[in-house]
């Protein structure tokens, strides 16, 4: 009898994205909230997986406590999975204020051994984890496709969303949340704690720059799309 395979199912040739990342500034934390790290990173995770699906078939893997990898099988969400994952970071830590890095590498996967996704390797995880150690200190979010060269239109895009990024909230980033699960903003104004009204949400996307970030994913799917040819 062969040996049942546990590895992730993948197509061969198809491009995948994978999320590398690291929080900030995860030395200068306290104790209590270093131990907690593990647990936002994953709850994070769980939190994508619902909201995309079978597009994330894994829960992330954290490695050296501040560190992770996910794994995205539609590669033009991959960039809409991480901007969704740092949100979430920042919304459900408030008194830390975490944050996090992302490198994106997009690209074909040989191999993901099922619930060890730090395990795998490829194409794309070698460029997530290439572009991570390149990026510089003063940004916190690139993208780089793998064997073929990054449409030029990435890079500036990418940059100034980060930039953007980098001044949110809490109010904001779950005001963000909200509009990337798809939801009118006066349900999103309903299931804060305490609910506000909807002029309340408004405020904070618009202070967030979320017409800007809205655009940004668009563009970027948009070439990922044309450069692939993915339906």
């Amino acid at each position: 009898m062969s040996e049942k395979t546990t590895d992730l199912k993948l197509n061969p040739g198809q491009p995948y994205a994978v999320l590398t990342g690291d929080v900030v500034g995860s030395s200068k934390l306290d104790e209590a909230a270093r131990r907690a790290l593990p647990f936002a990173l994953k709850k994070a995770s769980k939190a994508a997986r619902v909201l995309y699906g079978k597009v994330i078939p894994l829960d992330a893997a954290v490695f050296r406590g501040d560190s992770w990898q996910l794994v995205v099988t539609d590669a033009k969400l991959g960039l809409r999975a991480a901007v969704f994952f740092r949100a979430h970071l920042h919304s459900n830590s408030p008194e830390v204020g975490l944050d996090t890095r992302i490198a994106i590498g997009i690209g074909t996967i040989d191999f993901v051994p099922k619930g060890q996704v730090s395990q795998g390797d490829g194409p794309a995880f070698r460029e997530s984890g290439r572009v991570l150690e390149s990026m510089p200190k003063s940004r916190k979010l690139a993208l780089s496709v793998a064997e073929t060269e990054t449409p030029a239109g990435i890079e500036p895009v990418i940059g100034l969303m980060d930039t953007v990024m980098e001044r949110w909230t809490e109010k904001q980033s779950l005001a963000v949340m909200g509009m990337l699960q798809g939801l009118p903003q006066a349900q999103i104004a309903e299931l804060w704690t305490p609910p506000v009204k909807q002029p309340v949400v408004a405020r904070h996307l618009r202070q967030a720059g979320w017409e800007a970030v809205a655009a940004g994913l668009s563009y970027v799917e948009n070439i990922l799309n044309e450069l692939f040819l993915i339906k």
